[in-house]
């Protein structure tokens, strides 16, 4: 429900609560405002078998027709900051049909949306695990965001093209790593997990096999490869989410904390490369640097207030961005 207090127009929002007929009527939205379609398995999959996470879908709708005019999605998983628990909030689906826009006043709809959406959010949460909020809308949507006081702007999401490293160049490292693909995110070793989340710096998602699972080998409308990868003769030093189309992207990488080197990631794309036939993959690189470019995509802090310090930045990865 909104916030109480609000001023009154010829609209209503309410949670949505995974009845058929609303799922139908915000994949079509979907569809009329980003001009792509997603579908009802994507949508079902997306908030309603999220795990062990707080899920909200606010829609608006109209007084008088009662058709779906907008709406806001908000997936709040488990997370960790500094070693403390933190709800990492991904804003997602914010759209308002084109006939419901109106100017940046208090009865604007994408901020009434917001603000329902916001308010949810902290009266679901407790007092002893904090927000995170993010999203990553395109340039447009997120200065307007910025304008109305939503969003930080946190920068662009940056790339960069991976491709075969001759081993002159990885000297000292003299042992190639080897890479096997897996079918299950059970067949990730704990320590391997335990590993790959010490010393993140930001706050981060909680990356267990139920959330891997989830996001990764149940989703409806992509197809992921899950890998372990290490050095040959080692134990596995790393787990990565590879997606072939339309174009082959590292999608998710968790390195064990020794091996987040420039050196390591080569020998693992190696590995890949050798592996799986292709020879150039993308992937985001976690600092900045000349042979990045930047995505259409920009990250944004959300919910904080206008003149707060500058939030601290998760390392994201592209699987943060997949699941619009």
């Amino acid at each position: 429900m909104e916030h109480p207090g609000m001023t009154a127009v010829p609209y209503s929002i309410r949670p949505i609560c995974g009845d058929p007929a609303e799922t139908a009527a915000a994949v079509q939205l979907f569809r009329t405002v980003f001009g792509h379609a997603t579908t009802t398995d994507q949508w079902h999959w997306k908030y309603q078998l999220a795990p062990g996470g707080i899920v909200l879908s606010h829609a608006a709708y109209d007084a008088v027709t009662g058709a779906m005019v907008g709406h806001v999605g908000a997936l709040a998983l488990p997370g960790l900051h500094q070693g403390q628990a933190v709800h990492m909030v991904q804003f997602t689906d914010v759209m308002v049909h084109p006939q419901a826009r109106s100017d940046m006043g208090a009865n604007n709809l994408y901020r009434r949306l917001m603000d329902s959406t916001l308010h949810a959010m902290h009266s679901r949460g407790t007092t002893a695990c904090q927000f995170y909020a993010y999203g990553f809308p395109g340039k447009a949507p997120a200065h307007l965001g910025a304008r109305m006081g939503f969003y930080k702007l946190l920068g662009y999401c940056q790339q960069q093209s991976h491709g075969h490293t001759p081993r002159r160049q990885l000297w000292p490292t003299l042992v190639p790593w080897d890479i096997v693909r897996i079918s299950d995110a059970s067949q990730i070793p704990p320590d391997l997990l335990r590993r790959a989340q010490q010393d993140i710096p930001g706050p981060h998602l909680i990356k267990d096999p139920g959330y891997i699972h989830w996001r990764y080998l149940a989703c409806p409308d992509r197809a992921y490869q899950l890998w372990l990868a290490g050095p040959r003769w080692g134990r596995a030093e790393a787990w990565l989410v590879t997606r072939d189309t339309p174009s082959p992207h590292l999608i998710d990488l968790q390195l064990a904390a020794p091996h987040r080197t420039e050196k390591a990631m080569s020998c693992l794309v190696n590995a890949l490369v050798r592996r799986s036939g292709i020879p150039q993959w993308t992937a985001w690189p976690t600092t900045p640097g000349p042979t990045h470019s930047a995505t259409s995509l920009m990250a944004v802090a959300i919910g904080l207030p206008r003149h707060s310090e500058a939030p601290p930045v998760p390392a994201f990865q592209p699987g943060d961005t997949d699941v619009y």
